[in-house]
C-alpha cells in the first residue's frame, strides 16, 4: 500500500514564499484540514480584555511584578488546614461487608469509620 504525497500549492511571489507556513503533521488529509495553527497557539486571536479585567490583572515588565493581581484573577489561600486530617489507606475487606456499607448510599466510608471507632471504643 503506497501513500499519496501531500498536496503542494504553487507560491507565486517571493513575499508569499517567505510568509508560507511550515508543513504540519504527517501530510494526511486530516492534518491538512487543521490549518497552520490553532487559536490557542496565537495569542492575538484571543478575545479582547475588558477594562475590569485589565484593572485586576498583574502588571509585569521583564519578569518584574510592578503591580500584583487583585480580585478574581488572584488565587485565594485555598481550603484551611484541619488539625487532625484523615489518612488514606488500602484495606482488603470481604465483599459482603463492602456491600452492606454501600447499601446506605453516599457516605459509606464515613459510616465504616464510625463503626470501626465504635468497635475500638475510640469514641
Amino acid at each position: 500500500m503506497t501513500r499519496k504525497p501531500a498536496r503542494s500549492f504553487p507560491i507565486s511571489t517571493e513575499s508569499q514564499k517567505r510568509a508560507a507556513p511550515a508543513p504540519i503533521g504527517t501530510g494526511r488529509r486530516e492534518d491538512l484540514r487543521k490549518g497552520p495553527h490553532t487559536a490557542a497557539e496565537d495569542p492575538d486571536d484571543g478575545p479582547e480584555w475588558t477594562d475590569a479585567q485589565l484593572a485586576r490583572a498583574e502588571l509585569a515588565e521583564n519578569g518584574d511584578v510592578i503591580r500584583p493581581a487583585s480580585g478574581t484573577l488572584k488565587r485565594g489561600p485555598g481550603r484551611p488546614r484541619i488539625a487532625n486530617p484523615k489518612k488514606q489507606v488500602s484495606v482488603r475487606l470481604d465483599p459482603d461487608v463492602i456491600d452492606a456499607l454501600q447499601k446506605g448510599g453516599p457516605g459509606w466510608q464515613g459510616r465504616m469509620n464510625e463503626a470501626l471507632r465504635k468497635a475500638l471504643k475510640l469514641g
